[in-house]
């Protein structure tokens, strides 16, 4: 897709474009190239805290080396 139109589709083999595929663990490289994306353009910084971005994640907490948890703030 570009600009919300298609510019490539080809099925292959048996797959049609109803055919579903188990993305599993291929879904996080997707997600990080559209972070970044999304932080060359301005629209996030990887150095916010969650909850700019998601208010209910306020009381965000992480686990630190030591164990401990800390507020993400």
């Amino acid at each position: 897709m570009k600009d919300d139109q298609i510019v490539f589709d080809k099925n292959i083999g048996d797959a049609s474009n109803n055919t579903l595929y188990r993305l599993a663990s291929l879904t996080k490289p997707i997600t990080v190239v559209a972070t970044m994306i999304c932080q060359d353009k301005g629209l996030l910084n990887l150095d916010d805290c969650i909850d700019k971005y998601i208010p209910s994640l306020t009381d965000f907490r992480v686990e630190g080396e030591e164990g401990g948890l800390s507020n993400h703030h």
